[in-house]
C-alpha cells in the first residue's frame, strides 16, 4: 500500500469540491461580494458605480452578471490573477452555462433552452423510445406565484434551512434512504 500526502486538492477527490468552495468564496469575499444567505453558491455586491455584481457557479462554472461591463472585467481580472491564464472566459449576450444556452439579448427577458441537452439524452437512450405523454402539471408548469417578501427567514434560520437539507441529501447519497421532509421541517420549527 502506499501512502502519500498531497500539498494541494486534486482535482476529482471528494473534498477538492468543498475546498475549492472555500477558497473561491474566501477570495471573493476578499473582493466585497456578499453571500446569499439562502443559496451559498451566489453572491453579491453593490459596486462603485452605483450597480450590482453577481456572481452565481456550480463547482468550477461561474457565471458573473452585472449591467457595467468594466465592473465584470475588473472581477474577471482579480479572479485571472488567482486562477492563471487558463481560464476560459466567455462574453456576450449569448453564452453556455451548464448544459443551458442563454440568451440576455431581449430587453428585460432572457431565453434559457435546453432542448439539445434533452436532445442527446433521447439520442443516447439504450431503447427505442416509442410512445410520450403530456405533463401532470399541464398549462401550470410554468405559473409563477408572487412571493411575499414580508416573511423571509432571518440568516439564522436560513443556515438551519441548508444545513438540515445538506444532511438530508447526504443521508440519502450514504444509505439509500431518504429523511421524511416533514421531520426536516419539524426539526427546523422546533430548533430555531
Amino acid at each position: 500500500m502506499l501512502y502519500i500526502e498531497l500539498y494541494k486538492s486534486l482535482y476529482g477527490l471528494m473534498r477538492a469540491a468543498l475546498l475549492f468552495y472555500k477558497k473561491l468564496r474566501k477570495e471573493l469575499e476578499e473582493y466585497g461580494m456578499k453571500m446569499n444567505p439562502y443559496d451559498m453558491c451566489l453572491a453579491n455586491m453593490d459596486t462603485a458605480t452605483g450597480n450590482q455584481l453577481t456572481i452565481i457557479w456550480h463547482m468550477d462554472d461561474l457565471k458573473v452578471l452585472c449591467k457595467n461591463k468594466f465592473e465584470v472585467t475588473k472581477l474577471i481580472c482579480y479572479i485571472r490573477r488567482i486562477y492563471g491564464d487558463k481560464m476560459t472566459v466567455h462574453r456576450g449576450g449569448k453564452g453556455k452555462y451548464l448544459g443551458m444556452h442563454l440568451d440576455f439579448t431581449g430587453t428585460g427577458t432572457f431565453q434559457v433552452d435546453m432542448s439539445h441537452y434533452v436532445q442527446e439524452i433521447l439520442n443516447d437512450f439504450p431503447e427505442p423510445i416509442n410512445k410520450s405523454c403530456m405533463s401532470p402539471y399541464g398549462d401550470k408548469l410554468f405559473a409563477v406565484a408572487e412571493m411575499p417578501t414580508d416573511n423571509l427567514l432571518s440568516k439564522e434560520q436560513a443556515m438551519q434551512f441548508h444545513r438540515i437539507n445538506v444532511g438530508r441529501h447526504e443521508h440519502k447519497a450514504k444509505t439509500g434512504d431518504s429523511i421524511p421532509y416533514r421531520t426536516q421541517l419539524h426539526e427546523l420549527h422546533d430548533e430555531v
